[in-house]
């Protein structure tokens, strides 16, 4: 994987401890106990999570998605980034040291 897309993905992310989890066919079910909300991962979300429930640091979870997938490691890298961005924003997960992800810039409709 090259640098500039291992640079962009967190160090490590922590699972929050608040979120419980349930296979449910190829989905899996997470419901969030501090807010009550229920989501749901599928396919490729799934197999994310699970890897990062294993501690597999991002840049690795990046690599095994290409190789199970059979997609290029910095398509993987980019969608994985914006996975976990929403979980962060969700609550699901934190980042843990090393470099802040990158954002998507502000637009108008985001400013107040």
């Amino acid at each position: 994987m090259s640098d500039a897309v291992v640079k962009k993905l967190p160090d490590a992310v922590t699972l929050s401890p608040e979120v419980l989890t349930t296979p449910i066919g190829e989905s899996l079910m997470l419901l969030d106990l501090a807010s009550g909300v229920y989501f749901e991962l599928e396919g490729v979300g799934s197999r994310i999570w699970q890897l990062l429930a294993e501690q597999t640091a991002p840049a690795e979870v990046a690599h095994q998605i290409s190789v199970e997938y059979g997609v290029d490691e910095a398509s993987a890298a980019d969608d994985l980034l914006d996975l976990l961005n929403e979980l962060s924003a969700s609550g699901l997960l934190s980042y843990d040291g090393g470099p802040a992800p990158s954002q998507p810039p502000r637009g108008p409709a985001d400013t107040e």
